[in-house]
């Protein structure tokens, strides 16, 4: 649909330079290119596969990590998903995960 629209507008703007009296035929060029882009941009996209997911790092214990698992209990009784496991990467990242996508809880 949104492809349909994008060639829609771009062969309204080209007909309607053609029909004016000054035909600006770069500018016509432009506008088809930019139209056939857009659209191919949009049927690639659909064809286009998932990145794999990184490795997120060592996963860490509750004894190695208080502080943060403290924290992620703290979020869950305020009612967030709950976390599947915490990895630690280099220095200051940290990162969790959760089954619990979507808003699902």
């Amino acid at each position: 649909m949104v492809v349909l629209l994008c060639w829609a507008a771009g062969s309204a703007a080209i007909i309607g330079f053609l029909m004016s009296r000054l035909h600006p035929i770069k500018l016509v060029v432009l506008v088809g290119i930019v139209a056939l882009v857009s659209a191919w941009s949009m049927v690639r996209s659909l064809f286009a596969g998932r990145a794999e997911e990184k490795d997120p790092g060592r996963t860490l214990a509750e004894a190695e990590a208080p502080r943060p698992v403290a924290t992620l209990r703290e979020w869950r009784a305020r009612g967030y998903a709950p976390v599947q496991t915490c990895s630690s990467r280099r220095a200051p990242r940290f990162g969790v995960s959760s089954e619990a996508a979507c808003g699902r809880n």
